[in-house]
């Protein structure tokens, strides 16, 4: 056990005293190598409170697989980036696309006619008049 580690175990007990502060400062500043002025803050509003703080990462929201990726979260950024290539996908669809177009592409083609075997057959025949003769 480091002193770090051991002056934070005799500082738990109580949460109010400098000596909490300093310990958990340390720890913040030992852990988090950049920005770590940020991250005191951030500790110290959770620490002090007594229910849920709600936290909001802006880059995180707009650009969620790369930041999985930039944290080394690999499994969570091939699940995002395959759910918002899908998105965006859909999204063009809509967009991009003639939703009340015909499902034939406007274009008047009749479906062709099958018989048992799979073949293509002609068009049926249209009647043609007959004439008698007496």
């Amino acid at each position: 056990m480091n002193s770090t580690t051991q002056h934070t175990a005799n500082a738990a007990a109580d949460k109010n005293t400098a000596a909490y502060q300093q310990a958990v400062n340390e720890l913040v500043d030992q852990y988090c190598v950049q920005n770590s002025p940020y991250y005191r803050q951030a500790f110290a509003r959770i620490s002090g409170a007594n229910r849920f703080i709600l936290s909001f990462n802006l880059m995180a929201a707009l650009l969620g697989p790369v930041w999985f990726a930039a944290r080394g979260l690999w499994n969570w950024f091939l699940v995002f980036v395959l759910l918002e290539a899908f998105a965006c996908i859909q999204i063009s669809l809509g967009l991009f696309s003639d939703l009340g177009l015909n499902p034939n592409c406007g274009l008047n083609v009749s479906a062709p006619h099958w018989n048992s075997a799979g073949n293509s057959l002609p068009p049926p025949l249209k009647p043609v008049p007959v004439t008698l003769k007496a």
